[in-house]
């Protein structure tokens, strides 16, 4: 481990706060977040009484104490409202399972604190900067942005290896045999895992593809919008991620279905599919043999990968039953075998699984709730018209963005700060929705229904 990596981690606080001392917040908030995401070391260091110091918590103190320094009218404008309850729950939920199973405070502190690092406070950012449609176009366009940073980066790695981590920062972040694939390499960059970076560039073709088909988007730094997207698509496609990529495809067709038919049916399929899967997968304990005949014949490495994820998940739905409310907590439940080459020993490798074994059937709930409730409300609230207005192209974008993550933490576990924030961004634009109405009637003089006197702030 080289110097640099101290060097980039302690050091990106106060590069934030020199960030936001020369720029418009919300630029400051993008460089900070996602170029702190995008470039910092995969290492942790171990600091007394707080959570491990990490680049997830690097880029988010320095974006929250850029913005209590230098926009902390954003702050004080925020009001806590029923959509922050799931939120609010889900950093809570560490701590109530920590009692649950006798762990003590400090367990349940350690707990509490180490989600509001990873979700709360990138949450609050995107829910402080990021409140109108103009904003979320262009947290979208800085997403495109990121991608097309990546590309070239991705390029080197899939050509040379997934070397880059390891030239800068002196040691490679995950095993190398992971990432050889299709007779290549699978880049790794500066990501914790190339399944990471798989999802980040889709997601990335994806915001650049709903800014560009809507119009929003047709230069870049003097280029043509549309070529950097094919140069974005390709470099996606190279990253040999197939999870990454089936996401891809389905959240293009969701923005084209948007734009071209008018209608958000391929959103809510985006939406419902996970949830409907994750209680195939617990209640009815569905084992997916007729997906894993299906596609048998024609990709069996496919097939035998997910056959194998499913067996290997099968070891832990004992544990998720015998403390079925609130789970484990940190300390959660691991099936025993005598054989080190057993699946039993995979560890958890899908989000939904570590929720429901460390917080129960109470987290899983509470994971959906979170990243769904919003975006069933933008759903609910906005009219057709709008969605396929020049205007919403960001919104679009970021909503499907949203539930890509969603749907691939049913197979990995891959979470990230620049996502929660995109989250948080559209909390506020569902706060705004709702508190359309009420608005309205105040200005109109009309009496307001007692649902909407929860004095839900303008953004």
């Amino acid at each position: 481990m080289s110097l640099l990596v101290p060097l980039m981690l302690f050091g990106w606080i106060p590069f934030a706060i020199a960030a936001f001392g020369m720029m418009p917040a919300r630029k400051a908030t993008l460089v900070v977040v996602i170029g702190g995401w995008l470039f910092l070391p995969v290492a942790s260091y171990k600091l007394p009484g707080i959570p491990d110091y990490t680049k997830v918590m690097a880029v988010g103190l320095g974006a929250a104490l850029g913005i209590t320094l230098f926009a902390a009218d954003r702050l004080r404008s925020l009001r806590f409202c029923k959509l922050d309850v799931p939120m609010f729950a889900w950093c809570l939920v560490p701590g109530i399972s920590s009692f649950a199973n006798g762990h003590g405070l400090h367990d349940a502190i350690s707990g509490i604190l180490t989600h509001c690092v990873a979700w709360g406070i990138p949450y609050v950012v995107g829910r402080a900067m990021f409140r109108d449609s103009a904003a979320l176009d262009q947290l979208a366009r800085a997403l495109f942005v990121g991608g097309l940073l990546y590309a070239p980066l991705c390029l080197y790695e899939v050509r040379m290896s997934p070397q880059l981590h390891a030239t800068f920062y002196g040691f490679a972040q995950h095993a190398f045999l992971q990432h050889v694939r299709m007779g290549g390499y699978r880049p790794l960059v500066f990501m914790q895992h190339g399944l990471m970076v798989g999802l980040w560039m889709s997601i990335a073709t994806v915001c650049g593809l709903a800014l560009w088909w809507r119009g929003g988007l047709q230069r870049l730094a003097g280029m043509s919008a549309g070529w950097l997207l094919l140069f974005l698509l390709a470099a996606t496609v190279l990253c040999k991620s197939m999870g990454a990529l089936v996401l891809l495809a389905l959240g293009a067709a969701a923005v084209f279905a948007v734009r071209a038919a008018g209608k958000r049916v391929a959103i809510w399929v985006l939406v419902v599919v996970p949830v409907l899967f994750v209680f195939a997968r617990v209640i009815c304990d569905w084992q997916a043999r007729g997906l894993i005949d299906l596609l048998l014949p024609h990709y069996p490495d496919r097939a035998q990968s997910i056959e194998f994820r499913i067996s290997s998940e099968q070891a832990f739905m004992p544990g998720i039953w015998q403390r079925p409310w609130f789970g484990w907590s940190a300390w959660s439940f691991t099936p025993a075998s005598p054989d080190p080459d057993d699946p039993l020993h995979i560890a958890r490798d899908s989000y939904w699984l570590i929720a429901s074994c460390c917080f129960g059937l109470v987290g899983l709930g509470l994971f959906f709730w979170v990243h769904l409730a919003p975006i069933v409300a933008v759903l609910r609230k906005l009219a057709i018209p709008e969605w396929t207005g020049r205007r919403s192209a960001g919104l679009c974008a970021l909503v499907v963005a949203v539930c890509m993550f969603v749907g691939d933490c049913l197979f990995n576990a891959m979470s990230n700060p620049v996502y929660t924030m995109a989250l948080g961004g559209l909390t506020s634009f569902a706060v705004g929705l709702v508190a359309r109405p009420a608005l309205a009637a105040v200005r109109t003089g009309q009496r307001q229904p007692p649902w909407m006197r929860h004095a839900l702030s303008p953004p």
